[in-house]
C-alpha cells in the first residue's frame, strides 16, 4: 500500500490512497444537530444557553448551528431541481 505524506496546518499525516472522513466535521455536524433537537424541544432556550451549558463561547455554537440550516437549503435545492429523472419534481417544505 503506498503512503505518502501531508501536511493539515501543523501535523503531518501519512495519506493513503483511500478516501477517509474527516471526524471534526462529522462531530461538528453531530453536535449541531443535537442542539437544533435540543432547541426544537425546547429544552434550551437559546444558542447562547447551549454555550453557557458546553462552556464554549456563543459564536463556537451559533457557527455550527448554521451547518443544520446550510444542509437543510442543499437538500431542499437537490429535491426541487429536474436532474432528467422520471417522475415529478418534490417540493421540500420546512
Amino acid at each position: 500500500m503506498p503512503l505518502t505524506f501531508a501536511r493539515r496546518g501543523v501535523q503531518q499525516l501519512g495519506v493513503t490512497g483511500n478516501p477517509a472522513h474527516d471526524r471534526t466535521i462529522l462531530d461538528g455536524m453531530a453536535r449541531a444537530f443535537y442542539w437544533q433537537h435540543l432547541l426544537d424541544r425546547g429544552v434550551m432556550q437559546s444558542g447562547s444557553d447551549i454555550a453557557r451549558a458546553e462552556r464554549l463561547h456563543s459564536s463556537v455554537v451559533t457557527e455550527l448551528l448554521r451547518l443544520t440550516l446550510l444542509l437543510v437549503s442543499k437538500r431542499a435545492r437537490a429535491a426541487s431541481c429536474n436532474d432528467g429523472r422520471r417522475g415529478a419534481r418534490q417540493r421540500v417544505r420546512r
